[in-house]
């Protein structure tokens, strides 16, 4: 049996369901994006639209990485110079850096989809029909 591919309207609102504010920025024009997927099956939008959402994720992890990075420099300065004002150089417990689920949702509603993630996805994202 086939299925009629979805024509503009149910492209749009297909985009409109799987992304929305507040993780998809201003910039993004979801009608322009319906007219660039012509020929797309539904099973194709949303594929686009789990790669355009993956590049800030994948910006958000280096965020958090380098977040990680600075925390653990900040506990060895802090450890190091507790070392040296004891007058030993023992070792003393490690504190393990730790980025709070504030910091996470700050992170991730500062960088929403943008246009070019769009782009970048359909340019990544054929019709498989």
């Amino acid at each position: 049996v086939m299925v009629a591919l979805p024509q503009k309207e149910a492209r749009l609102s297909m985009l409109q369901k799987h992304l929305f504010p507040p993780r998809l920025g201003e910039d993004v024009d979801l009608t322009a994006v319906a007219e660039k997927t012509e020929g797309f099956s539904g099973a194709d939008i949303r594929l686009l639209c789990k790669e355009s959402a993956m590049r800030p994720v994948r910006r958000l992890m280096k965020k958090l990485e380098a977040m990680e990075a600075e925390a653990a420099a900040a506990i060895a300065e802090t450890n190091a110079n507790g070392a040296r004002h004891k007058g030993h150089h023992a070792a003393l417990p490690q504190e393990q850096p730790h980025i709070g689920e504030d910091d996470v949702q700050a992170a991730i509603l500062a960088d929403p989809i943008n246009s070019e993630d769009m782009q970048a996805a359909l340019a990544g994202t054929r019709p498989s029909a």
